[in-house]
């Protein structure tokens, strides 16, 4: 909502308000989204078994690519109104983002938490726990596959905007011959 607003308020006027607004708020996301994911896994963890949870995830990434399909469609007719320019066009499509966000922060809202048991365990500190994480990733086989495929994952999105400028170009060259 805070860059669709401030592009929608300063684009114009003040352009540079509007950059380091957009890196102010995907900094702000990217912290409160890691810690929403530690706890959104710890909920699932402990609400579902092990099948239902893999099948729960194949079951989120096949509509998850529904959606997103869906979603470039409809931000690609808001880019081609004609009526509707720069900056509405991009507040627009970021309002839109705004909404999906706020539904599913709705949802996290409302699960329920079983209750677990609290075990009180002597805590390391910080610089202990550090210098365990490559004992920690050399001995959990399932939690080093987990970071291999989660840093993959991330890696397969940054080529994103290169497949979609090749789309275009291959697009335009069907469309013009």
């Amino acid at each position: 909502m805070g860059i669709s607003f401030f592009t929608f308020k300063f684009s114009i006027s003040d352009p540079d308000l509007v950059v380091k607004s957009i890196f102010f708020f995907i900094f702000l996301f990217s912290i409160s989204a890691g810690y929403a994911g530690i706890s959104y896994a710890d909920i699932i963890g402990k609400t579902l078994d092990s099948r239902k949870r893999n099948q729960l995830y194949a079951i989120k990434q096949f509509f998850t690519s529904i959606e997103a399909f869906i979603g470039g469609l409809l931000i690609s007719k808001i880019f081609n109104v004609s009526n509707l320019g720069f900056p509405n066009n991009y507040s627009l499509s970021l309002l839109i983002g705004f909404i999906g966000l706020a539904i599913s922060s709705i949802g996290f809202y409302l699960l329920k938490e079983p209750a677990s048991e609290i075990i009180m365990v002597e805590k390391d500190n910080f610089i202990s726990y550090l210098k365990n994480v490559p004992t920690i990733i050399k001995n959990d086989t399932k939690f080093r596959r987990f970071i291999i495929i989660g840093n993959l994952a991330s890696f397969s999105i940054m080529i994103l905007p290169f497949y979609i400028i090749s789309a275009k170009k291959r697009l335009i060259s069907i469309i013009l011959i």
